[in-house]
């Protein structure tokens, strides 16, 4: 059918993004480091030029249903995707190496850039049943998630709070167990971690260490 045609047009438009995504990411340190870096250069020039075309695209859409826009989960991760590699692409031109907004910026870029193959998905009689209700089962765990949201943000904080100082005998506030915890965002990563089971030990030497 003429809809299923333009949505492979517009599945193959988004693959051609991933590939040069995909490869201006990965290449983008070893060729501006090297002889040949105009191609560095070259891949932010080609990929800043597609961010821009994607980003008028999803302009337009928007303009024609402003109301509704921000309520498809598959508008956000267009936006998403598109507006942090823009910001990550600008400052690499910018700065000519990476840049902590630069990694953070292209990482949410390629979460948003993957997961919104799931969106072409969905055309397919093979795919698009698992796609639905993979989007059902998050939907569901919305109240699971803001309970570990809160939990996570409640033990970051005490952790952060039992270790972000040397005020008491032992301390070892900038390395080893407690440094992990010296900063309320290596708090959240470590106690992210921990809820996972990744190297539970390290939380059982942090309150030795503390008490």
């Amino acid at each position: 059918s003429v809809g299923l045609d333009i949505h492979i047009r517009e599945l193959r438009v988004h693959l051609l993004y991933v590939v040069l995504s995909t490869a201006n990411m990965g290449a983008f340190t070893e060729l501006a480091n090297s002889r040949f870096f105009f191609l560095a250069k070259l891949l932010l020039v080609v990929m800043l030029g597609f961010d821009c075309v994607m980003l008028y695209k999803e302009s337009m859409e928007l303009r024609q249903r402003v109301d509704t826009y921000f309520t498809d989960v598959w508008n956000v991760l267009d936006l998403g995707y598109i507006l942090n590699d823009i910001v990550g692409n600008l400052f690499r031109a910018y700065y000519l190496h990476e840049t902590i907004i630069s990694k953070g910026c292209l990482s949410i870029a390629s979460i948003f850039m993957w997961l919104h193959l799931l969106y072409f998905l969905r055309a397919f009689e093979a795919t698009g049943p698992l796609v639905s209700m993979i989007m059902r089962i998050l939907a569901d765990m919305r109240p699971f998630l803001v309970i570990v949201l809160i939990s996570l943000a409640g033990f970051s904080q005490a952790f952060w709070v039992l270790a972000h100082d040397d005020t008491y005998e032992g301390s070892e506030s900038t390395e080893g167990n407690i440094g992990q915890f010296s900063t309320m965002r290596n708090s959240a990563v470590y106690s992210y971690a921990f809820m996972l089971g990744v190297r539970v030990a390290r939380l059982v030497v942090l309150v030795l260490h503390v008490f």
